[in-house]
């Protein structure tokens, strides 16, 4: 079959460089680099190329001088206003350079170039975004680059003995129709080419399998940064400074903001993740204050332990959580923990005092820590800095200023309360109507205004707080109109406060969405929630969630789905993302535990089959020498003896079929098989020049003649007829 010339190989070249462009810039919709109008634009050049490949000539000549100076200069723009982060402008840039050589005809050496480009780009989203969608465009680009690397190496021509380093680009689809093109393409494509292809491909992706499961794992992330992305800003609610009506503005936002890889003993139904600790009260709203701000210790470490900082140990458990991009700076923790692991180091702002951990930046793709030792009961530890809550009393301020707590230290802030006679007597009479005054024990009393605040009124995500000169949690407080978690949570604050019981308010996530295929918690924007902490001197901080609905103990996962009071989401999109968990946890987390694991199971394996095969042999031998006894000593010797010799029979049956299953099959298709190879001996040998006479000639008659006039062996000819094609002129 006469082979593809050098149009078109150019052409095919052509169009697997613009495939490969367009796989790996899906993958910048997996990140947020700021790049998706580019991208964008970027796919629909690349496809208007495609069907309309004459446009890649139709510029003037003149743009191919302007053209690169002109990307320089948006480069170098694009990078002097990124203010420091390399990675968008990077990207971008790659882009641009790979549109650059998308839009014109390209040489085989520019075709490297452009495998080069894609490939960078796909390595860039992969590293950033750890989706699984990065693992499809994986299996999708990589037989794509063998087929060109394969194609580009076809177009290599020799002159004079030597392979050319770079051959002219030539123009697209310009002298074939697309349609005669394809039918040419298709009928000159060997399926042995093909087969040889998806072979190399499928090798190249088993070698990258074994070397990622057998390679010893390394802890690079303990001595070298990683660059991440930075988003912008963080969801509303998560911030250091909540505002009535925060974190209600996401409770409708269906996205998953968290995935909790939970242990497989008995975790709870309901685990509360705090995030961000607010023991400032401000203008109808909570603050950190900035004491605390200002007590927040700045380090950079892979790994940190906190066992000094509880006063009871966790329960020996491991979460491994996912925290999707864009969602806090703030890191979700439970109630106490042991230590906190990281993929690579990272630099964190850690307040001892209130165990609250926080980035530097706020991540703008999925980020993942592990937590070992972790509980969610209703007691956070105490540190030595509320010792000093024993000798605080509530305080009047004016809280309407923002200056106020400049001068008012941590642990003082959280009894703050709001001044002015309206304020004080709105939480009098809620003092006087929860009925604490019966309750002698710190414990009681605030577990009574919890109950009396969570009875009182209803809840709803529409509340109408009404006008007054009080203060805005206070109005509402006094209207028994039904509200939300933030109300609820920051008005038990206040009358804590006010009974002498200091508080603070704290925002995360509570519960989730138990993904019913690989069991783990999905957690949604809708599932941002806001309690309260209050100090019990004799147990630390309680934790209270006077919203109803909430706050009783839901039990464990196992229980709660027996009851019904969980439900275990198995519907389609719970099975699409149980896959991305699948991926986090078999290749994002895969570590050398997962390694040793993976070794001790290979190895059980290994052997136990060994054990059955030894036992299987053992027992065969076993059987032929008692037969053979039995046939040599016993009765009926006759039948004991070919009872004796029938597995003989069946191995020496079995091989001989198998022989002339081999036959059968090497004759099947012989004189097919002999023609082509002599064909292509004669090519190759025409095309180099002179050679002995008598290999052409016999590869003349296996290529032309009938079977009949062939010599005993064609091999011999076909040996001969090797070393004449290969031979140089």
């Amino acid at each position: 079959m006469e082979k593809l010339d050098d149009n078109e190989l150019a052409i095919l070249r052509w169009v697997l460089g613009q495939c490969l462009l367009i796989v790996s810039l899906l993958g910048g919709y997996t990140v947020d680099l700021g790049s998706g109008w580019l991208v964008t634009a970027g796919l629909g050049l690349t496809f208007l190329s495609l069907f309309r490949p004459g446009l890649t000539g139709a510029a003037p000549r003149w743009s191919g001088k302007v053209a690169p100076l002109l990307l320089l200069l948006i480069v170098v723009l694009d990078f002097l206003q990124s203010g420091g982060d390399i990675l968008p402008p990077l990207y971008r840039m790659v882009v641009l350079l790979a549109l650059y050589r998308a839009l014109q005809a390209r040489s085989p050496r520019e075709d490297l170039q452009q495998l080069a480009l894609t490939l960078f780009m796909m390595l860039l989203t992969g590293v950033l975004s750890q989706e699984v969608g990065f693992a499809v465009q994986l299996l999708v680009y990589t037989p794509l680059a063998m087929f060109l690397l394969f194609t580009v190496t076809l177009s290599q021509r020799e002159i004079e003995g030597e392979v050319a380093d770079e051959l002219p680009a030539r123009p697209v689809f310009g002298l074939i129709p697309r349609r005669v093109l394809l039918r040419r393409v298709c009928r000159r494509l060997e399926g042995r080419t093909l087969l040889a292809v998806a072979g190399l491909a499928a090798a190249m992706t088993a070698l990258s399998l074994l070397l990622f499961l057998s390679l010893p794992r390394f802890d690079i992330g303990q001595s070298l940064p990683f660059p991440e992305l930075r988003a912008g800003s963080s969801l509303t609610g998560f911030s250091d400074h909540i505002r009535y009506g925060d974190v209600v503005n996401i409770l409708e936002d269906d996205r998953i903001a968290l995935r909790a890889d939970a242990p497989e003993t008995n975790p709870p139904a309901r685990p509360y993740w705090r995030m961000v600790v607010l023991d400032g009260y401000y203008d109808g709203g909570y603050v950190v204050s900035p004491d605390a701000l200002k007590a927040r210790e700045r380090i950079r470490q892979h790994r940190l332990r906190f066992g000094r900082l509880t006063a009871a140990e966790g329960r020996d458990e491991e979460w491994t959580l996912y925290l999707a991009g864009g969602v806090s700076a703030y890191l979700p923790t439970g109630s106490r923990f042991g230590r906190v692991l990281f993929n690579n180091r990272q630099e964190l702002l850690v307040d001892l005092r209130t165990r609250v951990l926080r980035r530097t930046e706020i991540p703008a793709s999925t980020f993942s820590l592990r937590y070992e030792m972790v509980s969610f009961d209703e007691w956070i530890p105490a540190t030595s800095a509320d010792h000093a809550l024993r000798k605080v009393e509530p305080q009047p301020f004016a809280t309407g200023d923002e200056n106020y707590l400049d001068a008012l230290p941590y642990p003082a802030t959280t009894t703050a309360l709001p001044e002015g006679e309206s304020n004080r007597k709105i939480l009098a009479a809620a003092l006087a109507a929860s009925g604490i005054a019966q309750f002698a024990d710190p414990e009681k009393r605030v577990r009574r205004l919890s109950l009396w605040l969570r009875s009182s009124r209803g809840y709803s995500l529409r509340t109408a707080v009404p006008e007054g000169e009080a203060d805005t949690l206070l109005r509402w407080l006094a209207s028994g109109e039904p509200g939300h978690c933030e109300l609820f949570a920051g008005s038990l604050a206040l009358l804590a406060r006010a009974a002498g019981h200091p508080s603070r308010v704290v925002t995360g996530f509570a519960g989730g969405d138990w993904n019913g295929y690989e069991n783990y918690f999905m957690v949604r924007n809708r599932h941002a929630h806001a309690w309260c902490e209050v100090w019990v001197p004799e147990g630390g901080w309680l934790r209270l969630d006077p919203t109803p609905g909430a706050g009783q103990d839901a039990g464990t996962v196992e229980s709660a789905l027996a009851q019904g009071s969980l439900l275990a989401d198995q519907t389609f999109t719970a099975y699409l993302d149980s896959l991305r968990m699948l991926w986090y946890r078999r290749v994002i987390q895969f570590d050398e535990e997962d390694q040793e694991l993976m070794r001790e199971t290979a190895q059980d394996l290994g052997e136990e089959a060994w054990s059955v095969l030894k036992e299987a042999v053992r027992g065969t031998f076993q059987w032929w020498r008692d037969a053979f006894r039995e046939a040599v000593e016993g009765e009926g010797r006759e039948r004991s003896f070919l009872q004796a010799l029938t597995p003989v029979f069946l191995i020496l049956g079995t091989g001989a079929g198998l022989a002339l299953a081999l036959r059968v099959y090497r004759k099947r298709g012989y004189t097919e098989r002999v023609r082509r190879r002599a064909g292509r001996l004669l090519r190759e040998g025409d095309r180099k020049g002179s050679g002995p006479v008598p290999a052409r000639e016999g590869l003349r008659l296996l290529r032309y003649g009938p079977p009949k006039e062939w010599p005993q062996k064609p091999e011999g000819i076909l040996r001969e007829g090797r070393s004449w094609a290969r031979r140089r002129p």
